[in-house]
């Protein structure tokens, strides 16, 4: 379809320029009346030429935009101002695209309008951009509002260019009032220098910050904690664009954080109160026990002392008047001898058990329990001998211990294998070690490391399970001292042996069992 215009009209220079031009160009008489078109009319509808040669321009405008296009245009025609409107034109393929319309008065030698001339440029996809800007922005506004965080936006010169309703609630301020001014106007002034020096930096390092200050509340004024969060928006360049900002309300961690700590300080306090008053104890403790433990040493000499006179005497006695005395005073004789004897014994016992007390105190050296089997198993040569007893003693290991205490240990535990024997039996004994179990040692409440477990077992009389706690404790016996000798203090003194060194002792068994 062409433009009813003359030969010499198209060979004018401006309108061959026109016809090149990308977008619909157009002109039209002073009553308004389009008379030209250039090519790019082919790529719109609803546009047809009359009888006249003029153009018929409504049907290439949206249905919806072409009131308001024919009412600027007719308004530019009476007036004779500049036309320009944004309105949606449909397009050659049914599709309806938005463009931007513009016309301009041409004027002849007497100073009247001759003719228009115009343009419509297609700024669809700008149109469309700008949709989908608002949208984001909306969803982004939406988002921010329902937060609890308040946010804000600042350009690179420093203005304020966006703040969420929770600022507006926080602060009273509406967006007029949150500048700069009026943001600072709502800081601790206490917190103010530190936000500042903050914000510089983070203004010429185009970095990350980060703060803590109080806002006052419009309702209480009062001031609360918030964390602040800055961070800088650049565009692929690097260039910053904005500042996105936001700030949390923490007061409840701070208020939490200050119960914690003067919960800590009382506990701290208590604590050292505590620790005093146990090193007291512990000094008193230290006082008691070395007193006890020179009691122990000046009680069993001068206990002693007095015993072995009345066994010199009773011995005297026994020799050098012997013939003189009757079979029923010689019995006395052996019994207060008997008496004497078992009395050294458990004065020997009491200061061993006082001495197990202070192992820390010793030297503690690698021991090998295997030898130091052998060499009990020597000792006490004349009774095994004597019982008939059979003692196996497997591989032992070396451990860090006091010889002469983890002697007396496992002196304790063979001579009670031996000692209680089932009557008429030779017992039976085994010395055995290995790898104690990660149950065993909870089961004892052993800190988590290594440890050997050595069991000493026999054939002997044995004992009842409800007596396995008993058993350890001083001065407690289960068989009388007239069928098997003893002080009750032998196994109570293996348990603090054993306890002083680290390690636990327990015992299992049925009566006539072992």
């Amino acid at each position: 379809m062409s433009s009813p215009v003359t030969t010499n009209m198209l060979a004018d220079p401006m309108l061959q320029l026109a016809d090149a031009m990308p977008q619909l160009v157009f002109m039209a008489d002073a009553q308004g009346k389009v008379t030209y078109f250039n090519s790019r009319i082919r790529e719109y509808s609803g546009a047809f030429q009359v009888a006249d040669g003029s153009w018929e321009w409504q049907g290439i405008i949206h249905p919806d935009d072409l009131e308001k296009t024919a009412l600027t245009w007719m308004r530019s025609l009476a007036t004779g101002l500049p036309f320009e409107t944004e309105h949606r034109m449909r397009l050659a393929d049914g599709s309806a695209s938005w463009h931007l319309t513009r016309a301009l008065p041409q004027y002849g030698t007497n100073g009247d309008i001759t003719h228009w001339f115009g343009t419509a440029t297609n700024i669809h996809q700008q149109k469309a951009a700008e949709q989908t800007a608002r949208e984001s922005e909306e969803r982004f506004r939406l988002l921010t509002d329902s937060i609890p965080q308040i946010v804000w936006i600042v350009n690179p010169d420093g203005h304020t260019e966006y703040v969420n309703d929770r600022w507006a609630t926080y602060t009273g301020q509406d967006d007029e009032s949150a500048g700069r001014e009026g943001r600072i106007a709502m800081i601790h002034p206490d917190d103010l220098p530190v936000v500042l020096d903050l914000w510089q930096m983070a203004q010429q390092q185009l970095a990350p910050v980060q703060w803590e200050y109080r806002l006052r509340h419009a309702d209480t004024d009062r001031y609360r904690w918030f964390s602040a969060q800055v961070l800088p928006l650049k565009d692929e360049q690097g260039k910053l664009l904005k500042w996105i900002c936001a700030a949390n309300d923490i007061q409840s961690h701070k208020d939490n954080a200050g119960l914690l700590e003067q919960e800590v300080a009382a506990q701290t306090r208590a604590l050292k109160a505590l620790n005093e008053a146990l090193s007291r104890q512990a000094t008193e403790l230290q006082r008691s026990n070395d007193d006890l433990q020179q009691f122990a040493h000046v009680a069993s000499h001068d206990l002693k002392e007095p015993l072995r006179k009345i066994r010199t005497f009773v011995s005297r006695l026994a020799l050098e008047y012997s013939e003189a005395i009757p079979p029923q005073g010689r019995e006395y004789l052996t019994r207060i001898e008997t008496s004497a004897s078992r009395m050294t014994q458990m004065i020997e016992g009491v200061l061993r058990y006082s001495v197990a007390d202070h192992v820390e105190d010793q030297q503690l050296e690698d021991v090998h329990l295997h030898q130091t089997l052998r060499d009990i198993e020597s000792d006490l040569e004349v009774l095994i001998q004597k019982s008939g007893a059979r003692v196996a003693i497997g591989a032992l290991p070396r451990v860090k211990g006091v010889p002469v205490l983890l002697q007396q240990l496992f002196l304790n535990l063979l001579n009670n294998a031996v000692k209680f024997a089932r009557p008429g039996e030779a017992p039976e004994i085994r010395v055995e070690s290995r790898a104690a179990t990660t149950v065993e040692i909870q089961q004892q409440r052993l800190p988590k490391q290594a440890f050997a477990a050595i069991s000493v077992t026999d054939t002997g009389v044995g004992f009842d399970p409800e007596f396995t706690d008993a058993i350890f404790k001083t001065f407690t016996r289960l068989h009388p001292k007239d069928r098997y000798e003893g002080t009750g203090l032998g196994l109570a003194l293996c348990q603090k042996i054993a306890h002083r060194h680290g390690g636990a002792i327990t015992a299992s068994s049925r009566p006539g069992e072992g």
